[in-house]
C-alpha cells in the first residue's frame, strides 16, 4: 500500500505542478484600447521624420513668401542724431583780428530723418523664375509631407498587425500546451495501467516542456510587438496597451490599375517631379544673371535743430534725390558660370530622379501586387491545411487512446495542427500587410 500510495501522492504533485506552469497568462489585460485609425492619428502627429518634413514644408512656404516680396520695393525710414560739445579758452575775433582769452564753450545737436525706397524694374525675369523654383519646392515638400505620412501609416499597420498576430499565435501556443497537458495525462495513466511504456510517459513530458517553452517565448514576443507600437504611435514603450482587431477586406484591383494609380498619387514620384520643375527654373534663375538689370530708388532727407520741432523741420528743410541704375554684368569672376554649372547639373540629376522614381514606382507596384496575390493563396490554402490538420490530430488522439497508434503519431499530429494554425493566423495578417503596402504604393491613406 505504501509504494501505491506514494506513487499516488507524485503523481498528484506532478500533475499540480503542470496546472501552475500551463495556467493561462493574461496578455495586456490593462490599459487603453486603441484602434487601429487612432494608432495612426498618433503616429502623424509625433513621427521624428514627418515632424522634421513638415518644418521643411514650412520652410518652403517662407522661402515663396520671400520670393514674392522681391517684386515689391525697398522701404527705410530713418531717423538719426548726434551731439557734440566743445571748449576752448581763446579766440581770434574776426573783426578786429584780437584773440579774446576766457572760458568758452559751446553745444552743437540736430538731427536728420530720411525715407528710402528702391525698386528692382527688371533683372533679366530672375524673380519670375526664382518665385516659380520657389512654388514649384512649396509643392514638391507638400507631396514629401504626404509620403511621409504614409511611411508612418504604413509602419503602424505593420506594428500592428504584428501585435495582433503575436496575441493570436499566444492563444495558439495556449491551446497547444493544454493539449499537450491532456496527452501526458493520457500517457500517465496508460503507463500506471500497463498500456504503454515508460517511454510515451518520456516523450510526452519533454513535449510538455517544449510546450511550456513555445509559451514564454509567445509572451516575449508579444511583449516585444507591444513596445514596437508604443514607440511607433509615440507612447512609452513599456505602457501596456490594448487593440482591436481588424476585419478583412477583399480587394479588387489589376496590375494596370495599381501602376496607373500609382503613379498619379504616389507621393515621392509627385515630389520628383516638382524638384524637376523647380531645378528648370532654377537654370532659367542663373542665365538670367547674364542680362542687364535696371532699378529705379528715391529718397527724402531732412535735417533740423531739434526733435521737438521735427513736424516744422520735415515740412522746410528736405533734399529729394530720385535715380535710376542700369548694369551690365560684363565679369564677375566666374560666379554666374559657377551658379548656371550648378544649376545645370541639378536640373540633369533632377531629370534622372523622374526616371528613376517612375521605374521604382512601377516596380513597387507590380510587387505589392503579386505579394497580394500570393498572400490571397496563402489564406485560402491554409484554411484548408487546418481543417485538414484538425482532423488528423482527433483521429490521431482516438487511436492513440484506443492503442492503436503510438504517441509518435499524435505528437506528429499535434505538431503538423499548432503549425497549420499559425499558417492561418500567419497568412491573415500577412494579407492585411500586403494590402497595406499596396495602398501605400498608391498613394492611399486610411
Amino acid at each position: 500500500m505504501r509504494p501505491c500510495k506514494k506513487s499516488a501522492i507524485l503523481t498528484l504533485t506532478f500533475y499540480l505542478v503542470i496546472a501552475v506552469l500551463a495556467a493561462p497568462v493574461t496578455i495586456n489585460a490593462q490599459g487603453k484600447v486603441y484602434t487601429l485609425k487612432e494608432c495612426i492619428d498618433k503616429a502623424l502627429k509625433t513621427n521624428l521624420t514627418l515632424v522634421q518634413t513638415r518644418g521643411y514644408f514650412e520652410q518652403a512656404k517662407a522661402d515663396a513668401l520671400a520670393a514674392k516680396g522681391a517684386f515689391l520695393p525697398d522701404l527705410n525710414w530713418r531717423i538719426s542724431g548726434s551731439y557734440s560739445h566743445q571748449k576752448w579758452t581763446s579766440f581770434q575775433d574776426p573783426v578786429t583780428g584780437e584773440f579774446v582769452v576766457g572760458e568758452f564753450s559751446q553745444d552743437v545737436h540736430g538731427y536728420q530723418a530720411s525715407l528710402d525706397a528702391s525698386l528692382m524694374l527688371f533683372d533679366g525675369f530672375g524673380n519670375f523664375f526664382n518665385l516659380a523654383r520657389s512654388r514649384a519646392n512649396v509643392s514638391s515638400y507638400r507631396n514629401r509631407v504626404s509620403q511621409q505620412e504614409l511611411n508612418a501609416a504604413y509602419n503602424v499597420k505593420s506594428q500592428y498587425f504584428s501585435l495582433l498576430q503575436a496575441h493570436a499565435t499566444f492563444k495558439i501556443t495556449q491551446k497547444a500546451l493544454e493539449r499537450t497537458q491532456e496527452l501526458m495525462k493520457i500517457a500517465q495513466t496508460k503507463y500506471e495501467l500497463g498500456s504503454a511504456s515508460r517511454s510515451d510517459v518520456l516523450k510526452a513530458k519533454v513535449s510538455l516542456s517544449q510546450a511550456q517553452l513555445d509559451m514564454l517565448t509567445s509572451e516575449n514576443r508579444v511583449s516585444k510587438a507591444q513596445a514596437n507600437l508604443n514607440y511607433a504611435i509615440g507612447e512609452p514603450v513599456d505602457q501596456e496597451i490594448r487593440v482591436k482587431d481588424v476585419e478583412i477586406s477583399d480587394v479588387d484591383y489589376s496590375l494596370s490599375d495599381v501602376s496607373a494609380q500609382s503613379l498619379r498619387s504616389n507621393p515621392g514620384y509627385l515630389s520628383a517631379q516638382d524638384d524637376l520643375s523647380a531645378a528648370k527654373h532654377g537654370l532659367r534663375n542663373a542665365q538670367s544673371d547674364y542680362l542687364p538689370t535696371l532699378s529705379l530708388s528715391a529718397s527724402k532727407y531732412w535735417v533740423g535743430p531739434e526733435l521737438g520741432e521735427m513736424d516744422d523741420w520735415l515740412s522746410r528743410n528736405y533734399t529729394t534725390t530720385i535715380g535710376g541704375r542700369l548694369s551690365f554684368n560684363i565679369f564677375d569672376r566666374f560666379m554666374t558660370k559657377q551658379r548656371n554649372d550648378y544649376a545645370k547639373a541639378n536640373l540633369h540629376s533632377a531629370e534622372y530622379g523622374v526616371s528613376d522614381w517612375k521605374r521604382a514606382v512601377e516596380l513597387e507596384a507590380r510587387e505589392a501586387y503579386l505579394n497580394l496575390q500570393e498572400t490571397l493563396k496563402a489564406r485560402e490554402l491554409s484554411d484548408e491545411k487546418f481543417a485538414s490538420a484538425q482532423e488528423d490530430y482527433k483521429l490521431a488522439q482516438e487511436k492513440y487512446t484506443l492503442g492503436a497508434a503510438t504517441i509518435l503519431d499524435i505528437l506528429d499530429a499535434e505538431v503538423s495542427l499548432r503549425t497549420a494554425e499559425s499558417d492561418q493566423v500567419d497568412s491573415k495578417y500577412n494579407y492585411l500587410l500586403a494590402v497595406a503596402r499596396l495602398k501605400t504604393v498608391m498613394g492611399i491613406i486610411e
